[in-house]
């Protein structure tokens, strides 16, 4: 059976070593790869790499939307994957229509980086952390001050949360279409 441990940034990210299985791949959003240890198969960016640059020797693939990006230093395009990035929002019927038009639903990078992983790489079990909705990311999270600012202004103070339940949505709806099972960290 091919499982993925998918790490998002949440408190929680900090249990992601004791979470994953022996046998998981390892995918991680943005720089969740700092809460844990040895190779990362897929890091996951929407809005620019310079956040992967601690844990770039082990990243083996990188994968984002197909928009144009400052590139690092360190960047090798032999290593990046891209898929359209068509923005969707967050309801059942737009999720749905992403999915029946054959779209990947790309709310936040956590949704883009579960859809594919169930779409294009067909893991049949995504063991997901980090994913807590509250109003924190998890310590040492690298986080873009003005623009959670600017999220929570025009979000709302809990659009963590709002984004947990998204993500939910969309787990239903990939066990709906491609049959994988959807595990959270509790």
């Amino acid at each position: 059976m091919r499982t993925v441990c998918l790490i998002a940034k949440g408190p929680n990210a900090i249990h992601a070593e004791a979470y994953r299985n022996s046998g998981d791949a390892i995918a991680t959003v943005n720089d969740s790869g700092r809460y844990i240890s040895g190779p990362i198969d897929y890091a996951f960016a929407s809005d620019g790499l310079a956040r992967l640059r601690e844990t770039q020797e082990r990243i083996s693939r990188i994968v984002t939307p197909s928009r144009a990006f400052d590139l690092p230093d360190w960047y090798q395009p032999q290593t990046h994957i891209t898929y359209s990035d068509s923005k969707c929002c967050g309801d059942e019927s737009a999720l749905r229509e992403r999915i029946t038009t054959g779209g990947i639903c790309h709310h936040h990078t956590t949704t883009g980086a579960l859809h594919w992983l169930a779409k294009v790489q067909r893991y049949e079990v995504i063991r997901i952390i980090g994913v807590d909705g509250g109003m924190h990311y998890a310590p040492q999270a690298l986080v873009n001050a003005p623009a959670m600012l600017q999220l929570r202004n025009t979000l709302g103070k809990t659009f963590l949360t709002d984004w947990k339940l998204i993500t939910e949505r969309l787990c239903g709806l990939l066990t709906e279409y491609y049959g994988t099972r959807i595990e959270f960290y509790a």
